[in-house]
């Protein structure tokens, strides 16, 4: 039996639902709805949209990629820099007399 946070059970099966068939199959009204029932909510712990939650993860998500990416083409960018040849440590000279 369901009977608290029913509507975060809601709130995660349509964002599953929307993950897995694409916010084309949304009703236009529906995001500028739940925009401004949120603005009225009593109840809100961050102050932020779930839109504005949503673009922050995103940028998030493309700064971290960004930085991964940077990463992987300075890990595979082949070392170009000449160095110079290995020479044994030079020997003192020993003086004999």
């Amino acid at each position: 039996m369901i009977r608290r946070d029913t509507d975060c059970l809601a709130a995660i099966a349509a964002g599953l639902c929307g993950a897995v068939t694409g916010i084309q199959t949304v009703p236009n009204d529906w995001p500028a709805q739940v925009e401004e029932a949120e603005k009225d909510a009593p109840d809100t712990v961050s102050n932020r949209s779930c839109k504005k939650t949503a673009d922050g993860i995103y940028d998030a998500l493309k700064k971290e990629m960004a930085r991964i990416e940077t990463q992987i083409e300075q890990i595979s960018r082949p070392c170009r820099k000449e160095h110079a040849p290995i020479t044994p440590f030079p020997r003192k000279r020993r003086s004999w007399k």
